[in-house]
């Protein structure tokens, strides 16, 4: 076979490759449209109703912020109990975790998952139910919480580039709204401060800050973090 006739087989099946990664990432974010548009509606008719909802009483267990290099949770946002299944892929990583002060969270269960509320941002159009615990399945379908809470002021969510999730919040400027809806109603807006790009390995960066709210997402290349800086109207 010529030089000239393997380059453009070699072209020819790359392309293909190519079309075929981008038509499976096109399903991957329509299938996450969906599910989490069906989920919110149901969350937000549950929260209207004040049907469901379940309350977390036991100790947090927060993200580590230190020891480790690698931008990924360390274990669930909740102590595991019977009502709430263990979504985390690290739960059994006794070194992974560290046990905050004790307090109450809430959450509803739909489809078999606890939820903890829906993140609204009026300028990208998205009202998305936000995973009590976190882990790669769970992002697939819906932003998660990564660590912290509304009560004390430190919430961390996180969720994949799908354009119907957060890709698009590096387009977020000073000053634009966001709200956190949780599933007893109550409504806590903020305002954006800062959007800045972090590397993966930066996690304490996220983690630990004085920011009320910050969300995160991978850039398109996955090189890098895109995360958003939040600080709540008061």
């Amino acid at each position: 076979m010529r030089p000239g006739t393997i380059c453009i087989v070699i072209g020819a099946i790359a392309i293909a490759v190519a079309g075929a990664l981008w038509l499976y990432n096109e399903y991957d974010d329509r299938q996450a449209f969906e599910y989490s548009q069906q989920t919110a509606q149901d969350l937000f008719a549950l929260i209207i109703s004040g049907d469901n909802v379940r309350h977390i009483s036991d100790s947090l267990i927060e993200a580590d912020d230190g020891g480790e290099d690698e931008w990924t949770p360390d274990t669930p946002g909740i102590s595991v109990t019977p009502d709430i299944p263990d979504t985390s892929e690290n739960a059994d990583d006794e070194d992974s975790a560290d046990t905050a002060e004790s307090t109450s969270m809430t959450y509803i269960v739909v489809n078999r998952v606890a939820y903890m509320g829906v993140i609204s941002i009026p300028k990208l159009r998205l009202d998305l139910p936000v995973n009590l615990t976190w882990s790669y399945p769970a992002l697939r379908r819906t932003p998660c919480r990564y660590s912290g809470d509304t009560q004390h002021n430190n919430l961390v969510i996180a969720a994949h580039s799908y354009r119907t999730h957060f890709r698009d919040i590096n387009t977020l400027v000073e000053g634009d709204v966001v709200t956190f809806t949780d599933v007893e109603g109550t409504e806590f807006n903020y305002r954006v401060v800062r959007v800045e790009t972090l590397q993966p390995t930066d996690v304490r960066e996220v983690v630990n800050s004085p920011y009320d709210l910050t969300l995160f997402t991978c850039t398109y290349d996955s090189r890098a973090r895109v995360v958003v800086r939040c600080m709540m109207n008061r």
